[in-house]
């Protein structure tokens, strides 16, 4: 009996699995926000897209920009330089690709919180231009700093969490994400950022 039971709970789940995932839910979207923690406070914007594969298990891709992932602590030391009379404009950006799993709770509110993990690729692009008296010293300086990052394309890890919901059809997202390009040294950053978009 007990075997019987367990074949007819197994048939069951093979038969549910598919009309599960046409019921899915998704959405395209866009998004901003400002990064903060170890990365100077600078913009992130970009588009994506997102679908319900399982009632609670979501698959999400992404393509961005992270205007500035240069450390807070060398853009203040830098700061500090530029009152001696040399001329900075040091920064490093970053467009990337990325795609990744979301575990969201099941849809029994209009608000569901969610947390996630990606991984992709990020195009670094280091500035580094500096005039002065003390320009030569100053390259030296960030190449000691940062590790001998340079322009590349890198792996990426990003992960977060947040609320999302829709109205409608419309699809809306905040949250928090972790962001870090391992480009020789590794560039850091939190950011928080809304999305608004279409579901589907």
């Amino acid at each position: 009996m007990l075997c019987r039971n367990l074949l007819l709970v197994l048939v069951l789940g093979w038969v549910a699995a598919p009309a599960a995932a046409q019921e899915a839910d998704g959405a395209v979207y866009g998004f901003g926000g400002l990064t903060f923690g170890d990365a100077e406070t600078a913009a992130e914007v970009g588009a994506g897209v997102v679908g319900e594969v399982l009632p609670v298990v979501a698959v999400y891709g992404e393509f961005g920009y992270l205007q500035d992932l240069m450390p807070s602590e060398i853009q203040s030391l830098l700061d500090l330089v530029l009152l001696t009379g040399n001329r900075i404009d040091a920064s490093i950006d970053a467009f990337y690709g990325q795609g990744g799993v979301r575990i969201v709770a099941p849809a029994l509110l209009p608000v569901r919180p969610y947390g996630q993990v990606g991984l992709g690729v990020a195009r670094i692009s280091a500035n580094f231009g500096v005039t002065g008296p003390d320009a030569a010293f100053i390259r030296v300086f960030l190449d000691d700093q940062l590790d001998g990052v340079e322009d590349a394309t890198d792996f990426m890890l990003s992960a977060g969490g947040g609320i999302t919901g829709t109205a409608g059809p419309i699809f809306w997202d905040t949250g928090v994400r972790y962001h870090a390009v391992y480009a020789g040294d590794t560039l850091d950053a939190f950011s928080v950022r809304g999305a608004i978009g279409v579901a589907f």
